[in-house]
């Protein structure tokens, strides 16, 4: 999540920039409908993002189901669960090595 979050947010922005008013659309990396549908313009922008980040999730011993089903376990436990504070304390530990 150190790692990817940041490169997602910066793909967002250039997604942003590319798209100028348009809202800017999700992108699901294991759901390849999800970047198929998007304007020619960003496609290869979220085909891009996708590529380095399952990389970034397959370096870290961990499958694409596994990183999402964490994700989505720590946004539903909210800031003051057991699994965000362990989390968060790895990612210290992580930026501290």
């Amino acid at each position: 999540m150190l790692v990817i979050e940041p490169l997602r947010q910066a793909v967002y922005n250039e997604m942003r920039s590319v798209l100028g008013t348009q809202s800017t659309p999700s992108v699901a990396c294991h759901r390849p409908d999800s970047i198929r549908s998007l304007d020619i313009e960003v496609r290869d922008i979220a085909r891009n993002y996708c590529d380095r980040a399952i990389r970034i999730v397959e370096r870290n011993n961990l499958t694409i189901q596994r990183f999402n089903a964490i994700t989505q376990e720590l946004n539903r436990a909210g800031q003051n669960s057991p699994i965000h504070n362990q989390i968060q304390r790895e990612l210290i530990r992580l930026q501290q090595d």
